[in-house]
């Protein structure tokens, strides 16, 4: 029995290439996401019309992610279906997994379309689909926190009110430094490095 990864010469052409499509995946998807990490790090927050209220979103270019994805992948899937009816023995089968994908890029759709957090002299609001609106002023705040698990900041209010800023939200430097101006460091403590990131 062959191991999965198995760069014996004996390899056919199609296992070559089913190897290096799942190498070449894995360096894409890590490149990309770093990228996109990139963009959202050097990313300012923008002000919402004349007020001096910061706007917090995802990038662009994560927005327009999903969409595309979800385009290709149907239209992978359609060509695919259309140039190969026969190859499908049970068309069945691929129902769950495209329903999946499909949910999935839905979710990731509305998350990065509409979550937004907003800074201003009052404190953060959060705007989710998930949970609603929350707000807590900047004297609410007891502890600011980050969960490496989830890649996200943590702002917990002293009523227990949690409002959740994803590393690939666009314009941290602006959230870091409202957290520096108006937080004591005891608050901000634990996750002041990647606040300097």
């Amino acid at each position: 029995m062959r191991s999965e990864v198995d760069l014996s010469l004996d390899m056919t052409a199609r296992e070559w290439l089913a190897l290096a499509a799942r190498l070449g995946g894995t360096v894409l998807t890590a490149a990309l996401m770093g990228w996109l990490l990139h963009c959202a790090r050097r990313g300012h927050a923008e002000r919402e019309g004349l007020s001096d209220v910061l706007r917090l979103e995802y990038a662009l270019p994560l927005r327009w992610l999903f969409v595309c994805f979800v385009a290709g992948f149907l239209a992978f899937l359609g060509l695919t279906l259309l140039l190969n009816p026969t190859g499908m023995d049970e068309p069945s089968k691929l129902v769950e997994p495209v329903v999946l994908i499909v949910a999935l890029c839905f979710l990731g759709g509305l998350e990065t379309w509409l979550v937004r957090i907003e800074l201003s002299d009052y404190g953060i609001t959060s705007h989710s689909p998930w949970t609603g609106q929350r707000r807590l002023a900047w004297g609410e705040i007891a502890e600011l926190q980050f969960d490496a698990t989830w890649s996200w900041f943590v702002v917990r209010g002293q009523d227990g009110t949690k409002i959740y800023l994803n590393l690939l939200l666009k314009g941290l430097p602006s959230f870091a430094a409202a957290v520096r101006e108006r937080l004591e460091l005891g608050v901000y403590e634990q996750a002041n490095a990647q606040l300097s990131d």
